[in-house]
């Protein structure tokens, strides 16, 4: 229980994506299938981010997502033995984490506190249940934002996928979703 918690909000999904390209051109591509604007992207799902030979970070524009819990694609190019690869993680960034983990140690911090005001004090019995309910409304909240997120990460890889290989598996007019998956 408690790992699948850990994973929840810390955990990173390893990704690694061969190019059939230069560095140059695979940096090229892959920027030019990227939004430059947040405001192009809302009329269509798209990746938006920031694209360099030394730093990827990418996610999927979905109006629904909330961005403390959206995932992410962190990642850079290599050269590796005469190829181009795109290697990287799936994760939250940063700053949802912190501000997630803030929100949580915010609960459980205020129950800690409040047990021994509890026990001397019959009459405030109910001061640790505040601590419990926003912990368990902050965990609620991590858990509703990664499922409304949970197609992510194989769209943005297929998106990737589309962006670096010639022939794409699974290419298609709309910046890389996915055949058959309704965007």
């Amino acid at each position: 229980m408690i790992r699948w918690f850990i994973d929840l909000l810390y955990g990173a999904a390893p990704a690694e994506f061969d190019s059939d390209f230069g560095l140059e051109e695979s940096v090229q591509r892959l920027r030019a299938a990227t939004e430059c604007s947040v405001f192009a992207s809302l009329a269509r799902q798209t990746a938006f981010g920031t694209v360099r030979d030394d730093r990827v970070s990418l996610y999927r524009s979905n109006a629904l997502s909330y961005p403390a819990t959206r995932h992410y694609f962190i990642g850079k190019f290599h050269r590796l033995g005469g190829r181009v690869v795109l290697s990287g993680q799936f994760t939250m960034r940063w700053w949802g984490k912190a501000i997630c983990t803030f929100w949580l140690a915010c609960g459980l911090l205020w129950t800690i506190f409040t047990i021994p005001t509890a026990v001397r004090d019959p009459d405030a019995w109910y001061l640790p249940l505040f601590g419990i309910g926003i912990f368990a409304v902050g965990a609620g909240l991590i858990w509703v934002g990664k499922w409304i997120s949970r197609k992510d990460i194989p769209w943005l890889s297929v998106f990737i996928e589309n962006a670096l290989l010639k022939e794409p598996p699974n290419s298609r007019q709309n910046g890389g979703a996915p055949q058959g998956e309704r965007v």
